[in-house]
């Protein structure tokens, strides 16, 4: 691959958002506007005594919208994936979604990914979901983001509503003369929800209420829209894979420690270098793969940081604008995130056996020397975790969308959707950007250290980027490295190290001038955890939860640990899971020192059943139906930020609460609807409890 003169990724995906952005008003959505005006005008109509009940019903409705919004948001626009045929595989490269932890049933589905085996060998198979299998609005019998959410509601709301018990103990009466039927409409800058619900309320007098309206604040075309436009740019122009082999390339060389190079040679008498084909893998995986994802950012989002040189018009013109392109703004209130885990298995191959070593053989047109051929072919196949957060959605509560896309490398080239294998394999060439006669800076000293220990830290590797090219400059020995290195506008230098997050700084390189920078590199460690219990009881005949003592996790309950980095700019994004089941030993985590947002998901295996009940209104006797929760039900949740210290990361092992309404303990003819309401919406309550969740953390 010839880097010269190639667009930079960035510029490619501002180009994408460019034709792909800025949303015009339609028709439909002025419409809408004017329904909702209409139901409003209705609902001021309504008389004051039967206003908390119509709050009530209509607090329920959108409570339960926000629920299944959040449930699409986690798993790439889908409540259910396994009710659409999308297959979860712990191969997450032979799948349709991906596991966030070995043997999870937690997962999320990708937006593109192919979808041949990954040993196809002509005519592979992608498919792209956005649109095709995935609409954002009702599209006939197409799956779509409204229609899920509109089933969701007419499913869940009356959980919420729980037989109207809240409204019977304020005096009301309430008879149900229809079922519940929402309309979603998903519209710029909100999402309307008209639900007709015709629903009789008496108290001292009566009314009959049929129209209630919901508009939840969160601007859902613009997420689905950059969503989209990330991978249709991944399906157009493949970013993915050129950022990797351009990584490769500044990783690799004839040393053992490095990967096998695309392509080189040596004289034969020069001393064989050869790796281990386990750990070209691991050193791929902790080298390029997972600091490296997360140095993509798409211009002009909310993340997105351009360089301040209001003054120098050159630098500001190469730099920011050059690489800006206008209409981007419209994503000026998201923050988009690539990133992957280890967790996350890619399919990696390389030619050669057990050992990776050279093949020698004659030159005989000009020197007849026996040469030694460095030549390797990589077939990798890697998913990358896409988040997008609108940090102003729900009234500055915020919304995140997650989803996946795959990047497929063959025979060290972009697979591309008419691919046919061939024998020989392309080479990727060096960029003249890091030719040594480029180099002509003064020298350059980076000292590099351990953010936990101050020990300096040797072969830390520095690579220096600008608006068109990467360089690998070197590596550190006893901590430090003094360099010359290219003279460029505006670079942008990263310092990244096997077990350690990369971290990025601007410097300025000029004609034969010195410099100095001192960095600190936070290490990623491996820990053990435990997952305990803070359990919520209520006394029989009561609705009220109180905190109760700690427990250990019994027979058939499992929790999934999500701890996700609020990494700054300059640093790597870092998300970590782990799964920890019933009267297991302590499991490892990998973590590294830094602010989290840390998530843990209860899941239990056991049955927990609601009885059948009798209910009466207006003397008429009617029968709720009861419901069985089993098979991975989530049970106990907590979702709180930690900083996690050099003095608390000493802890052996880490001792997480995960919040947990105890039904178990209540007896099964005294369990009600709100009790599994109050188990699946635990997270919002885990916050009050944070000093208890995180007793041990501190």
């Amino acid at each position: 691959m010839n880097k010269k003169g190639q667009l930079t990724i960035f510029m490619i995906i501002g180009i994408i958002i460019l034709v792909a952005g800025g949303v015009i008003i339609t028709t439909q959505d002025q419409s809408v506007i004017d329904l909702a005006a209409q139901a409003e005008q209705q609902i001021q109509n309504i008389p004051f005594e039967f206003k908390p009940a119509y709050e009530f019903v209509e607090e329920c409705i959108e409570q339960t919208a926000r629920e299944g919004l959040s449930k699409l948001g986690e798993r790439a626009g889908y409540i259910n994936p396994l009710e659409h045929g999308l297959i979860t595989r712990d191969d997450a490269t032979n799948a349709d979604a991906v596991p966030m932890a070995p043997g999870s049933s937690y997962s999320i589905p990708y937006w593109w990914y192919l979808s041949s085996a990954n040993d196809c060998s002509d005519n592979c198979q992608f498919t792209m979901v956005p649109q095709q299998t995935l609409f954002l609005k009702k599209n006939g019998n197409q799956v779509s983001i409204e229609g899920q959410l509109e089933e969701y509601i007419k499913k869940e709301t009356k959980t919420c509503l729980n037989d109207f018990e809240v409204l019977k103990s304020q005096g009301f009466q309430v008879q149900e003369n229809d079922d519940i039927n929402p309309e979603v409409n998903i519209i710029n800058g909100e999402i309307v929800i008209l639900t007709e619900y015709p629903l009789t309320f008496s108290r001292a007098s009566q009314r009959e209420v049929d129209t209630y309206l919901s508009r939840l604040e969160i601007d859902l075309p613009t997420i689905y829209n950059a969503a989209k436009t990330v991978a249709e740019t991944q399906a157009d122009l493949q970013f993915l894979e050129k950022h990797i082999l351009n990584l490769m390339t500044a990783f690799s060389g004839l040393d053992r420690n490095k990967l096998p190079p695309f392509s080189d040679t040596r004289a034969a008498f020069s001393q064989e270098v050869t790796w281990q084909k386990r750990d070209v893998e691991k050193n791929f995986i902790n080298s390029v793969a997972t600091p490296n994802m997360a140095l993509l950012k798409v211009f002009g989002t909310r993340n997105y940081q351009p360089y301040p040189f209001h003054t120098d018009p050159l630098l500001d013109s190469l730099y920011n604008r050059g690489m800006l392109i206008p209409g981007t703004s419209n994503y000026s209130n998201l923050d988009i995130e690539l990133e992957y885990n280890p967790f996350w298995n890619m399919y990696f191959n390389i030619d050669c056996d057990d050992v990776c070593g050279p093949e020698s053989f004659h030159e005989t047109f000009l020197t007849g020397l026996l040469l030694q051929s460095y030549d390797f072919v990589y077939d990798i196949s890697i998913p990358v975790k896409v988040t997008i957060h609108d940090h102003t959605a729900f009234k500055g509560q915020g919304f995140t969308f997650s989803y996946f896309i795959e990047a497929n490398i063959r025979q060290n080239q972009p697979l591309v959707s008419d691919y046919v294998r061939t024998e020989a394999a392309q080479v990727v060439g060096e960029s003249l950007f890091c030719d040594e006669d480029k180099r002509n800076s003064g020298e350059i000293e980076v000292i590099v250290t351990d953010e936990i220990t101050g020990e300096p830290i040797n072969d830390a590797r520095v690579l220096l980027s600008t608006a068109t090219e990467s360089c690998f400059v070197g590596e550190t020995e006893s901590g430090a490295m003094k360099e010359r290195f290219p003279v460029a506008f505006g670079a942008v230098m990263t310092i990244s190290k096997e077990d350690y997050l990369s971290k990025s700084k601007r410097v300025e390189t000029r004609l034969n001038k010195e410099a100095k920078y001192e960095i600190s590199l936070a290490p990623r460690l491996e820990k053990k955890i435990i997952i305990k219990k803070r359990l919520l009881q209520r006394n029989r005949g009561s609705t009220n939860w109180f905190i109760g003592p700690t427990a250990n996790l019994t027979q058939g309950e499992e929790a999934i640990v999500i701890l996700r980095r609020l990494s700054p700019i300059t640093e790597q994004s870092f998300t970590t899971t782990a799964e920890y089941k019933a009267l297991q030993s302590p499991q490892d985590i990998e973590i590294a020192p830094g602010t989290y947002e840390v998530e843990v998901m209860l899941l239990d295996n056991r049955n927990i059943s609601i009885p059948d009940r009798q209910r009466r209104v207006k003397g008429s006797s009617f029968n709720l139906p009861g419901i069985e929760l089993g098979d991975g039900a989530k049970t106990g949740g907590a979702l709180f930020n930690f900083t996690f210290t050099k003095n608390n990361l000493n802890k052996d092992p880490l001792v997480f609460y995960v919040l947990n309404p105890d039904i178990f303990s209540i007896p099964a003819d005294d369990r009600t609807l709100e009790d599994i309401n109050t188990m699946q919406n635990i997270n919002e309550r885990s916050k009050r409890y944070w000093e208890k969740l995180t007793q041990e953390l501190r």
